[in-house]
């Protein structure tokens, strides 16, 4: 990390030197040039009191921003100290997403990419999600850096796709529509299920699939969308931004419905058995108040 001594007074002479030298005004004060979380490196510009950005800094930052630079303006040394280390946490929360998607490819042995103009997405068929600074490799190249063994991947599927005609992959869709979360599941065969009030009834999601998206800070949306053919899936965002696609899980056999049924017929018996005993409760106590 350095400095970019840029600002302060300077006489015409020096500045008309250091101009020649190729100074710029408008540079950002502190330059942390390390990648992280898709960035190629960390831009301060520090600031004090009520002062803001001039025009020419506001113009180098979003420069920074367009070219793959986080860029920030902090007031104070404090506030430069936890963007900074906010910034070098991020590449560790990138690697945690990472692990979680191949815990999923691992479990369903198969690995899906999808090679799209400008980003890459990584799958197991039943969700894909948007993957920062990971290179193209071969099938052994990435079960390795699963470290699944040699002996062991013949046994994944690997696909590689350079086109997704399946689901739009764009940040906005004309047929999507914001979901309400359940705060009820249903567990199912070691997996947590949860239940979504959809444009064609209930529709259930594998909480699995959701764990890459799990950062307290920065949380997301899941939005209804449908697909070409009719199908429905789901869209995961963080802000405007898509970052994952998970498909919907059926449940629709006759044993769910019996269940649901089953289900509904003992909660209707237990709130009327609880609406009895508060009747037969203010009933009692009426009656004392009375005496």
């Amino acid at each position: 990390m350095f400095h970019i001594a840029n600002g302060g007074y300077r006489d015409p002479r020096e500045a008309a030197n250091l101009k020649r030298q190729g100074v710029k005004a408008g540079v950002p004060d502190i330059c942390l040039p390390v990648a992280r979380g898709g960035y190629h490196g960390l831009y301060i510009e520090l600031k004090y009191g009520k002062n803001k950005p001039t025009l020419e800094q506001q113009v180098w930052l979003g420069r920074l921003l367009r070219n793959g630079y986080e860029a920030k303006v902090c007031y104070g040394w404090e506030q430069a100290k936890n963007e900074i280390i906010k910034y070098l946490n991020l590449e560790c929360e990138e690697n945690m997403k990472l692990k979680k998607i191949e815990a999923l490819c691992k479990q369903q042995k198969c690995v899906v990419i999808f090679d799209l103009p400008g980003e890459r997405w990584i799958g197991d068929g039943n969700a894909m999600y948007l993957v920062k600074d990971m290179p193209k490799m071969t099938k052994d190249e990435l079960l390795s850096m699963f470290d699944v063994p040699e002996d062991k991947r013949n046994h994944f599927s690997f696909i590689e796709k350079c086109n997704v005609t399946e689901v739009n992959l764009n940040d906005t869709d004309p047929s999507e529509v914001i979901l309400d979360r359940s705060e009820f599941g249903i567990d199912f065969h070691k997996h947590s299920y949860e239940p979504l009030e959809t444009s064609k009834g209930i529709s259930f999601i594998c909480r699995d699939y959701l764990k890459p998206f799990d950062d307290k800070e920065q949380g997301y949306e899941i939005y209804e969308r449908t697909a070409p053919d009719g199908t429905l899936y789901f869209a995961v965002k963080r802000g405007f931004q898509l970052v994952g696609i998970v498909f919907s899980m059926s449940f629709h056999t006759d044993a769910i419905k019996k269940w649901a049924a089953k289900f509904s017929e003992l909660l209707n018996v237990a709130y009327a058995i609880r609406e009895d005993e508060e009747n037969q409760s203010s009933f009692f106590e009426e009656k004392e108040n009375a005496e």
